[in-house]
């Protein structure tokens, strides 16, 4: 019986780190397929790290980059965030850099998995792999994010701001840092078209974490303390068209 506990006690304890492994692979696959190939910079640790890639023309992993642009991040947040959060994340970032490295080099290795004029094969419809790039890494960081971790980056520093900041919502935080991620992308490129198709990759990875930890049909409930609740009530009903439940307290 203390064994089978034992056991129990052992896969909790490890489920949580294979959801976040799942999770990395697949925003590693999202990276290295769709969005680094193309220059799109998705946002956050990932799009500066593609930067980083391209202005040293390869000779800096993206990878790489997403581990030494969350080193500082870590080594700040290691007193002002939770020890569980901070040594999940700490595991989805160094996943997340492995295995974009190995695919990376893998597609590199591999040219005609990733459609370009240049071999002759048809031309890329970046608007497709912005959308494609984005869903998939909103389902990998949604699975992260389901388990009280991130893979670094902005999720990292908006924890940490946060905590300094707490009138500041992390949303408001998270699309902060992911603007400046896209206006360094676009600059750094000089293309405003790749800085757009970064929104729609980062827009769709938004829609798609929603989704997948609030579910697609998703509701919402506000508690208004008034002591005039029949006029707040008539309001909501009639103008906004919404239910509304009173409570005594």
């Amino acid at each position: 019986m203390m064994v089978h506990m034992t056991g129990n006690f052992a896969t909790g304890k490890l489920k949580p780190y294979m959801i976040i492994l799942a999770g990395s692979v697949l925003s590693a696959a999202a990276l290295s397929f769709f969005l680094i190939p193309y220059r799109i910079a998705p946002g956050g640790a990932s799009g500066l790290a593609t930067v980083l890639h391209y202005l040293t023309q390869g000779r800096l992993a993206v990878g790489t980059g997403i581990v030494l642009i969350n080193l500082p991040l870590f080594l700040l947040g290691y007193r002002l965030i939770g020890r569980t959060f901070f040594y999940r994340s700490l595991f989805g970032m160094i996943s997340l850099s492995l295995f974009t490295n190995l695919m990376s080099r893998w597609v590199e290795q591999n040219p005609d998995w990733i459609p370009d004029a240049a071999t002759g094969a048809a031309p890329p419809d970046l608007l497709l792999y912005a959308l494609l790039g984005g869903a998939l890494t909103g389902v990998g960081i949604g699975l992260v994010l389901g388990v009280n971790a991130s893979t670094g980056g902005s999720e990292m520093a908006s924890r940490i701001i946060g905590t300094r900041m707490p009138w500041v919502s992390l949303g408001q935080i998270l699309m902060l840092i992911d603007v400046l991620a896209v206006l360094t992308a676009a600059l750094a490129f000089n293309s405003i078209l790749l800085g757009l198709y970064a929104l729609v990759s980062i827009f769709i990875t938004s829609k798609t974490i929603d989704a997948l930890l609030e579910g697609v049909n998703y509701a919402r409930a506000v508690f208004v303390i008034s002591v005039k609740t029949m006029e707040i009530s008539r309001e909501i009903m009639e103008t906004i068209g919404r239910g509304a439940t009173a409570l005594k307290g």
